[in-house]
């Protein structure tokens, strides 16, 4: 049983039943696929190609309307999913200039901060994307089963079709090649002439090609310009985007090209509003290009994968800084944080709290090596990381993560943004340290060595999710049982030196005794040292470089919330 979009299943059963010019066992001028794929992006050669497609699938056209009339008819039907827009967007603080190499491109006017919104767009058209349980597995479609472009794109060949002025102009602008890749192609060419031929029953072959070939068209424009509609929400404890709906923003569409490493990001309102805000966290300088992601990250996959992917589905091949470097990539830091993170998962399980802190504040680390300073999605990272601190029992760290998370956020996410509303109302519930010397000793403790948080627990912590333990002699308790959790050579080294003074303080111990009685006598030492050489691991917890420049991160996180209510 074959999954996925109904009109997808429809092209590769005529296809593997022989009845496509292209299939194996076809003869003809059309029997050579690859030769196809090039005659459909050449306005003179393509209309022969769906014309032996309309009369190939003539004879099946029955069998096509009752698959596909009653989908059809209930995308067409469908209320558009947000309010559509027939004004020009405008820009500001940027404008769009013609380059010779990356053609229309938005670029600053002016400089422009960080959280700095460019543009507010309505959609032109868009469609509902809802999740389907096929066998097991959850697919995201369209209205009636059908793709989500082959729902939008008959959204906007309907209003072509019914001359709406915006509509006819779109089409003029927006480039409608639909990417390199051949399949794709070939598979958009069936799909148009199944759906004109079961939207116009009364349709002879003549009109059925016209309609086919625009529809051909709409399905190329909607390819490489229409953009995924997705909020971040929360589902059995797991924070992930969704994908509610895809929509054309042709201003969006025509103006802002893709970076692997972009300096803007997208934001949805509920009623769809695109808004366009600059996320480089030291801004964009005058006259730079402002850019955004059209799917591959340099963070998440290297430079062959990522222009593979721009090549097959928008047909370029990406320049930009991160594609051109010379320097081989390294994602051993990604391997890292997600061993790092599992190792988390199944401390949390255990309800280790302590040594999930640990092993998540590694993965933070980890991550910092990767996402630029400032980065989203490290701000996410430090939530998590967040939460597990709290039920660690540190809720002086706790509200550090937050608060750094929260400047991270607040510019860019709206105000619904799980992540963001968790950091704000922590932050609002967590009490502030008094003493700037607890706070200076719990910044330098978070950021030593291996991120070993302290495990003190807080007795003013308004959070039911901490443990109360007792009070009496509370310090030296603390100060000792971080010897039974350490879990790093520094933490350990650190552990003992605090579990030594405390015993010398306490004059439970003599000072001689520690050191030695034919040691010479010298001064106790407050910190210890590592020496830099030194490359082993205790409980497979890494070193990190450069510990003090750590900031913010994100992974999915199905760990540390707490419960703000």
């Amino acid at each position: 049983m074959q999954h996925g979009a109904i009109d997808a299943i429809l092209a590769s059963r005529l296809w593997s039943d022989g009845l496509l010019p292209w299939s194996l066992t076809a003869r003809g001028s059309f029997s050579d696929p690859f030769k196809v794929a090039a005659a459909l992006t050449d306005p003179a050669q393509r209309k022969p190609v769906l014309a032996a497609v309309v009369d190939a699938l003539l004879p099946r056209r029955r069998q096509l309307v009752q698959a596909l009339e009653s989908p059809i008819r209930e995308t067409l039907n469908a209320p558009c999913f947000g309010t559509s827009a027939e004004q020009e967007p405008s820009f500001q603080g940027a404008h769009v200039v013609q380059r010779a190499r990356s053609g229309r491109t938005l670029v600053a006017a002016r400089r422009l901060e960080l959280g700095t919104v460019i543009l507010q767009e309505r959609p032109l058209e868009s469609t509902r994307v809802c999740p389907v349980l096929q066998s097991d597995q959850e697919l995201r479609l369209g209205p009636g089963g059908l793709a989500p472009e082959t729902a939008l794109a008959l959204r906007l060949w309907r209003a072509d079709a019914l001359a709406r002025p915006r509509v006819r102009g779109v089409a003029r602008e927006l480039m409608d090649h639909g990417g390199r890749d051949h399949a794709l192609r070939r598979e958009r060419a069936v799909v148009a002439v199944m759906c004109a031929l079961a939207s116009g029953q009364e349709w002879d072959a003549e009109e059925a090609l016209a309609g086919a070939e625009a529809l051909f068209l709409w399905l190329g424009r909607v390819r490489i310009n229409a953009v995924a509609v997705t909020a971040l929400a929360e589902q059995h404890g797991m924070v992930e985007f969704a994908k509610n709906a895809l929509a054309l923003y042709p201003g969006l569409a025509a103006a802002v090209n893709h970076d692997c490493r972009p300096n803007a990001l997208l934001r949805f309102s509920e009623d769809q509003e695109l808004e366009l805000i600059i996320s480089a966290p030291h801004g964009v300088e005058i006259d730079e290009d402002v850019t955004i992601s059209y799917g591959p990250m340099a963070t998440v996959l290297p430079c062959l994968d990522r222009r593979s992917i721009l090549l097959g589905q928008y047909g370029f091949e990406c320049a930009c800084v991160e594609c051109c470097r010379v320097e081989p990539e390294d994602f051993s830091w990604r391997t890292r944080a997600q061993r790092f993170d599992a190792r988390a998962c199944e401390e949390a399980q255990r309800e280790n709290w302590r040594a999930a802190a640990v092993a998540s504040s590694a993965s933070l680390a980890a991550l910092n090596e990767g996402y630029m300073q400032g980065d989203i999605e490290l701000a996410r990272e430090e939530c998590k990381v967040a939460g597990i601190l709290l039920r660690a029992g540190d809720t002086a760290l706790a509200r550090e993560h937050w608060a750094r998370a929260a400047d991270s956020l607040r510019p860019l996410v709206s105000d619904t943004d799980p992540d963001c509303r968790e950091a704000l109302d922590m932050l609002a519930q967590l009490p502030k340290t008094s003493e700037p010397a607890k706070k200076e000793g719990s910044r330098a403790e978070a950021h030593r060595g291996a991120h070993a948080p302290p495990f003190e627990q807080q007795s003013d912590c308004p959070c039911d999710l901490i443990v109360k333990s007792q009070r009496k002699d509370s310090a030296k308790i603390a100060k000792v049982a971080k010897f039974s959790i350490a879990s790093s050579h520094v933490e350990f080294s650190n552990a003992l030196t605090q579990m030594c003074a405390a015993m010398v303080s306490a004059k439970r111990v003599p000072l001689e005794v520690l050191r030695g009685s034919e040691s010479p006598a010298r001064p106790v030492c407050q910190t210890t040292s590592v020496a830099d050489h030194f490359a082993g691991a205790v409980l497979g917890t890494e070193r990190w470089k450069n510990a003090e420049s750590n900031k913010p991160g994100q992974t999915r996180r199905a760990l540390g919330r707490p419960s703000t209510h």
